[in-house]
């Protein structure tokens, strides 16, 4: 403002700079015909701008970490994380999320005094949850709970608390995840999806390894009926996949399945 201010008043008196006077090139400027003084090559990216806004909000501004990676956490979680208060205590679930507000704690009483534990938020696009990671499970899995890292969290619901949290069993990076994973695919289908066939197959087909395919329809009777495909139509499930299916079908309609 101070810059522009002092270009509008040197117009106004007419006062030209030395590099004007003598013809030398003038400074870069924007479409408007003024310089903003910002040099664009010293911007932050996307991640670090919102790494600062959770720093000094609290919270996300402008967008969120696993927005380019949805599709991926869609497809390896059981469920959205606000939907886990539907769930009664000890049910099993898997989990992908961000780490946010890591402490470690030792253990002071019991047969683990002495012991490091930690607790953290799990964040997905939907909401958060508590999760706490036992001295036994947190000497196992430790470098991978990091603020900031994306992980598959396998944990059973506690809900003894005012809010249900997770008791981590384990927890593995979400890029590594579907490698320990040996089920297959499901799609659900409905009777309103008959001009999205032709599409996903070019999508399936587009595809094909070993992971076997499951098509969930629900036909006209409101009947729902599993069917697993022929070996040809068998998948690679990877996060390609996943982000093409959830942009055609849309989120809750495409999972993974135990065989």
């Amino acid at each position: 403002m101070s810059d522009g201010s002092l270009q509008a008043e040197s117009r106004r008196t007419g006062q030209m700079s030395m590099f004007e006077v003598f013809g030398d090139a003038e400074p870069e400027t924007s479409a408007t015909g003024i310089s903003d003084g910002i040099d664009d090559s010293k911007a932050l990216n996307r991640l670090d701008t919102l790494g600062l806004e959770y720093e000094v909000l609290g919270y996300y501004l402008t967008g969120h970490p696993l927005e380019e990676r949805a599709g991926m956490v869609s497809l390896i979680s059981s469920s959205p994380i606000p939907d886990l208060g539907k769930l009664s205590g000890g049910a099993e679930v898997r989990i992908a999320g961000l780490i946010l507000q890591k402490a470690e704690l030792m253990v002071k009483s019991g047969r683990m005094a002495g012991q490091k534990m930690c607790r953290f938020r799990l964040e997905d696009l939907h909401g958060s949850i508590g999760v706490t990671v036992f001295p036994r499970t947190y000497l196992e899995f430790k470098d991978i709970i990091e603020n900031g890292e994306v992980v598959l969290c396998m944990a059973k619901i506690e809900d003894s608390g005012e809010e249900p949290a997770l008791i981590v069993e384990r927890i593995l990076p979400l890029g590594g995840a579907l490698e320990h994973f040996q089920g297959g695919l499901s799609i659900q289908l409905s009777p309103p999806d008959q001009p999205l066939l032709d599409p996903l197959q070019d999508i399936l087909a587009n595809h094909k390894g070993p992971r076997p395919l499951f098509i969930q329809v629900t036909g006209g009777d409101g009947k729902l009926r599993r069917v697993r495909t022929h070996s040809r139509s068998s998948v690679n499930i990877d996060e390609t996949l996943a982000h093409e299916l959830i942009d055609l079908l849309g989120e809750g309609r495409v999972g993974l399945v135990r065989i």
